[in-house]
């Protein structure tokens, strides 16, 4: 994860944090009279009804004021205007305000983004509320005496108007005399005419790659309404100037490609703003096209060869010629050669790993230019691989409910909070830090999740066993475990290496059976903040366990595996008052969290806060699922409390916690250098000891309303995990997708030591490659999960750029679907805070039917055993039956089915990949498909969906059971109807009668259910069936045709298999079979609406980019493409194109136009090139 500084960051989600405040002049405060108080004068750009409570939308003399929810995010009350307007919605505008929950300044962004730099606007804002004498002074957030006081009683507004200086605007709301900030609507016209665009000034035109001329000009388009430049050419001097097709850039730079090499070129540039009014031309600038030579390739210089246990370490020398494309190592068992190429790449290290001890190894590097010219070869050096002569050591360090934002090194390097002076809040951890500094820094690690509300004991259970949550135990026996492996030793092929453990850690919330295997345990609960009751009691058993090691071991040659575990900061957190702790982070210890004050000493609010007090608790916008948990109650000091004041204490007594814990990693750390503590540093083990450094799970404390761990948002599934150890390249990170449970067989791996047949494919798996820094990659997606409360409860899936969150609690009551992109918007922030939800908007359409079918795939693979409703099981019958299904289950053709190519791809589901084949059936075979039970595909008296693709081969002629088409049915083979769960018919045959056997139906145990519809000829059509048991129906459709019929009946949930194309009677028999083609069968769980059927065939394809060449002026990169409108599109860049690794560096939404041109920054060297891509 790139660190991103605040500024940038906060711009680029374009949320109210940026603080744009140009000066209000503000008119006379006035009394509300009627719906002609509402101004109608310009354009209107937004208008908002702050309220929450008793109103929502209301259009008031023609201006719709749309419903926000709690614009503070606080507080909201109705009934506070006690008058009559005369006109009914104004009332209710009028009568539902927000206030601040005893905040006394807020300051607001209005505009939405939507404000032009250099517009005029008016601002309208209403302050009311007749239950008392209140005032409210409203500013502007720049000068703190251009305020305008609004009564509330008998309610007033006021109209001011701006010159805006950004797209936003900043107002100001005070209470000077009770304590709570309020409003209860406000809105935003246009006010006078647009600007004039200034002419564009100091064009230059210089040569660029090969047919290409580079223009740039002065970013001369503040103060006016900007909307994009116009490049002009002409073959002559002074014109006349033809516009560049699409040469519409919106930064000062463009190239112009597909030249005439050996022809001059002259250009002018003009401006033109968001009315279309265009300025005069600029100066003309003109340049000659020319042919682009790359730098023929220099020998390589600075090789450098370091032998390992069965590998080799390099490193040489940059190149910074013109033209780079890579280099080449090669290696050789001969000195002199030949040479085989090993990699090809730009990087200057490689670690050549997988070779045989005592062999020596010969090495060269050579350079490759973007002509493919390669250079001669450098200085040869050799490598001899031998095993070491002392077996690794291994410390792990483990903390208790701490998040990244704890640990300095994280904040110095990702997106926090800032101080007021915009700085990141420090705390004091120099010693984690310096892990970091000479170690490797992890910013992807994660734990899978948690299927209980004390989320430490699955999290700890993984770790100790190397497997996946929901199978976190099966199979495990002591031997098997971490330490238990450890303490045997055992390496095929080798002789045993057994390890001295030692554990120190909080009693409970883990694996008992692995606990016991450890051959010294000293477990207590520490959560003092007093000598001997806290964390420093941990840190007193590593320095024992150290010595006891010196002292009984090391001369041995027997290695150790301490597990030292904190008890801190989990709650109670007790910060340390003596030092004086409490003072450092400006908090207090209290059970009492009504009695907090604000200290201005405190860590920063967090920017994804939510407030709440026990009078309006929750904060959290929704149900995920277990809001009564003790942790989310009951903590001490925060108890239902989610303001500013108690969040920032809860968060520095966290800090304090951790800095103290800080200070006994540091005692251990030393004590490596001195193991037996005599001073004598002789015998330091430090270079041979990989230290790992982590947390069981992250936590909440007032992000996003939530005070506990039970949730999936970053700060809490995401960890600290930060290694230093031998061979691990100093000041190093990486965004290598990680499993907290992966520690295991990653210290095995790194040991030497067999790992237990327990750890399958599914489990975790050896990051070691990662660590060594031969990869950058370890996982393309992580899985996680939350079960600990309502049932699902929550699911998640990100691949280190996008996050889908999924809930399903509350008997289904609670349905929601998240997608962040956590490269633009790291702390999650929710459309309570101003951010849409991605995954509600078309232009993410795509990545979110990606992440969601990877994360079905992951809940397959891990034997997630509940089912989301809205689960889809889509059985697509590519020539095979081995379509996953929920929970694993693959299908079997008893009767032989066969399978067709006659299937048009647009009847395919999935958008991309080949709709090859299709299930054929035929009806004098009884041929048909059956299926496994699985608990998603019953429904009982619940509702459901079914979709499927059909071609009759033959249309029903009379009610028997030879016209009967049954496309999918459930029940025990051999049972009665009347035990049937449902079973969906292309043509009801005898189950309709002599009228309605054509027609489409649904049979739900003995009652049939028969619908208007029915298929009319031979040829592909699009059926399917929603039962809704709420509303008594179900919903039949016939390609663009509905039909809704009235039902009361449901089916049985049972045991019985899913059979596809056929019904068995009740003894067992096939009695109706499916004559024709059936494809892309889907069953979901629930009652889809219309706009969620085949949703996945909606998404349009965008048009792919078509990229101009990069212009680089000034040290900036600029690129100009085409775009689809409403998709995304990622711009990534590569050191070469040779074996290209391709890095991220922005994306861009674009919603107008088909032209994008975008700044990129610094270029990372002279030798980057780019392109464009959907993600």
């Amino acid at each position: 994860m790139k660190r991103i500084s605040l500024a940038l960051f906060l711009v680029s989600l374009a949320v109210p944090f940026a603080t744009p405040a140009a000066p209000i002049g503000w008119g006379a405060a006035t009394d509300v009279s009627a719906a002609t108080d509402v101004s109608v004068s310009g354009n209107l750009v937004e208008a908002f009804n702050a309220g929450d409570n008793a109103v929502a939308d209301q259009t008031v003399n023609g201006v719709l004021f749309t419903g926000t929810g709690a614009l503070l995010n606080l507080n909201a009350a109705s009934d506070v205007f006690s008058g009559d307007t005369g006109d009914a919605a104004y009332n209710a505008l009028l009568s539902s305000i927000d206030y601040g929950g005893g905040t006394d300044l807020v300051t607001l962004q209005v505009g939405g983004g939507n404000l032009v730099a250099g517009g005029t606007y008016e601002i309208q804002v209403w302050f009311v509320d007749t239950r008392s004498t209140r005032q409210t002074p409203v500013g502007d957030g720049e000068s703190p005496n251009n305020t305008v006081t609004l009564s509330g009683n008998p309610g007033q507004y006021a109209i001011g108007t701006f010159t805006a200086d950004g797209t936003t605007q900043s107002i100001t709301l005070e209470s000077p005399d009770f304590g709570n900030a309020h409003i209860n609507a406000y809105q935003i016209r246009t006010a006078g005419p647009l600007p004039d665009p200034d002419v564009p000034t100091g064009l230059t035109a210089t040569n660029g790659a090969t047919d290409e001329i580079v223009l740039d000009w002065d970013d001369n388009t503040q103060g006016y309404a900007f909307s994009h430049f116009i490049v002009k050419r002409s073959p002559d001097s002074g014109g006349p100037y033809m516009p560049i097709p699409g040469a519409e850039p919106t930064a000062s730079e463009y190239t112009d490609t597909g030249l005439v090499t050996g022809s001059t070129y002259h250009y002018v540039v003009s401006a033109v703003n968001v009315g279309e009014v265009e300025s005069a031309d600029s100066a003309e600038a003109s340049a000659t096209a020319q042919v682009f030579v790359p730098d023929a390739p220099t020998v390589p210089t600075g090789l450098d060869v370091r032998s390992g246990n069965t590998r080799a370490y390099l490193s040489w020398d940059e190149n910074t010629q013109l033209g780079f494309a890579a280099f080449r190592l090669k290696r050789s068992e001969d000195q002199g050669g030949p040479y085989d190429l090993i990699m090809s790449g730009t990087n200057t290290t490689y670690v050549d790993s997988g070779l045989t001890n005592g062999i020596t190894y010969f090495y060269v590097v050579t350079a490759v230019n973007i002509d493919n010219a390669e250079s001669a070869l450098s200085v040869e050096r050799s490598a001899t691989p031998a095993a070491a002569a002392e077996p690794p050591n291994f410390l792990f360090i483990i903390a208790d409910d701490m998040d990244t934002y704890a640990v300095n090194a994280y904040r110095e390097s990702e997106p926090c909070e800032t101080d007021a002076a915009g700085n990141p809040y420090g705390i004091d951890t120099p010693n984690i830090d310096r892990l970091a500094e000479e170690g490797m820094l992890f910013h992807q690690a994660r734990l899978m999740g948690a299927n209980s509300g004390a989320v430490c004991t699955p999290s700890r259970t993984t770790i100790m066993t190397g497997k996946s949550t929901w199978e976190r135990t099966v199979g495990v026996t002591a031997a098997t475990t971490f330490p238990g492996i450890f303490n045997r030793g055992a390496r095929e092929g080798q002789g045993a290496l057994p390890y001295a453990t030692y554990r120190t850690c909080k009693s409970g919330n883990s694996y008992p059976t692995a606990n016991l295997e450890f051959q010294a345990v000293n477990d207590a609960t520490k959560r003092g903040n007093t000598d001997g009751n806290g964390s420093e009691w941990h840190g007193d058993w590593g320095e024992l366990y150290l010595e006891d090691w010196a002292n009984n071991h090391q001369a041995n040659g027997k290695p150790f595996f301490m597990y030292l575990g904190f008890s801190h900061p989990h709650d109670t957190r007790l910060a340390r008052e003596n030092p004086d702790l409490t003072g450092r982070y400006g908090c207090i210890n209290t059970t009492d969290p009504a009695s907090i004050m604000l200290n201005a000493n405190a860590p920063p609010l967090p920017y994804n806060h939510l407030s709440c007090t026990p009078d309006t608790y929750p904060a959290h916008p929704f149900d995920h699922g277990h809001l009564g948990v003790r942790d989310e109650n009951t903590v001490a000091g925060m108890g239902q409390y989610r303001t500013a004041a108690v969040v920032r204490n809860e968060i520095g007594r966290n800090f304090a916690c951790v800095d103290w814990i800080d200070q006994q990693i540091g005692r251990v750390l030393d004590r490596l250098e001195d193991p037996n503590g005599d001073g004598d540093t002789s015998d330091s083990v430090a270079d041979n000891t990989y230290v790992v450094f982590t947390a069981d799970h992250g936590i909440a404390i007032g992000r996003h309303g939530l005070q506990g761990k039970q949730n999936l948002y970053e700060h809490t599934w995401r960890v600290p995990y930060i290694v230093r150890g031998p061979g691990i390249e100093a000041g190093t990170a990486t965004d290598a997708l990680i499993y907290l449970h992966e520690t295991f067989p990653t210290f095995c791996d790194l040991a030497g030591l067999d790992l237990p047949a327990t750890i399958d494919g599914n489990d975790g798996q050896s990051f070691r490659a990662v660590l060594e820094g031969t990869t950058n990659a370890h996982h393309d997606v992580v899985y996680g999960l939350y079960a600990g409360g309502d049932k699902p409860g929550i699911r998640a899936v990100t691949d280190g750029r996008f996050k889908l969150m999924k809930y399903d609690v509350g008997n289904n009551a609670t349905q929601v679907t998240q997608l962040f992109d956590l490269e633009q918007n790291p702390f999650e922030l929710l459309p309570e805070h101003g951010v849409p939800n991605l995954a509600e908007q078309p232009a993410y359409a795509q990545i979110r039917q990606r992440l969601e079918a990877r994360l079905m795939e992951k809940r397959i693979l891990f034997a997630d055993p509940y089912a989301f409703l809205g689960d889809r099981t889509l059985l697509r019958f590519e020539n095979d039956l081995t379509d996953a299904l929920p929970f694993g289950n693959n299908g079997t053709a008893p009767n032989g089915a066969a399978y067709s190519t006659d299937v048009p791809n647009e009847t395919d589901y999935v958008v991309g990949e080949a709709n090859t084949a299709a299930l054929d059936l035929e009806q004098t075979l009884n041929q048909y498909i059956q299926v496994p039970d699985a608990a998603a595909l019953g429904f009982g008296a619940a509702p459901f969906t079914i979709e499927a693709w059909v071609k009759l081969e033959s249309l029903p002629s009379e009610s028997n059971l030879a016209s009967a088409m049954p496309v999918v049915q459930k029940k025990v083979i051999g049972a009665a109807d009347s035990e049937l769960d449902y079973m969906f018919l292309a043509c009801a045959g005898s189950f309709g009668d002599a009228t309605t056997f054509p027609n489409m139906a649904l049979r739900l145990g003995a009652t049939t259910i028969v619908s208007s519809l029915a298929i009319p000829d031979l040829q592909w059509h699009y059926i399917g069936v929603a039962l809704d048991p709420v509303a008594d129906t179900a919903r039949f459709i016939l390609d663009d045709q509905t039909n809704v019929v009235s039902t009361t009946a449901t089916g049985t949930a049972n045991a019985g298999p899913l059979v596809v194309g056929a019904h068995f009677n009740s003894s067992g028999v096939v009695d109706a079979a499916f004559d024709g083609l059936i494809d892309e069968l889907s069953i979901t769980d629930g009652f889809l609406a219309p706009a969620e059927l085949q949703p996945l065939r909606q998404i349009p394809e965008p048009l792919p980019p078509l990229l101009q060449a990069p212009v680089i002026s000034n040290n900036n990169v600029v690129l100009s493409f085409d775009s689809t409108p409403l998709h995304l599109y990622d711009v990534e860049s590569t050191p070469q194109l040779i074996d290209p690794v391709w890095t991220l560096e922005r994306s861009y939404l674009w919603d107008a136009g088909n032209r994008i041109s975008v700044q990129l920054g610094a270029a990372a060297s002279t030798n980057t090139f780019y392109r464009v891509r959907t993600p």
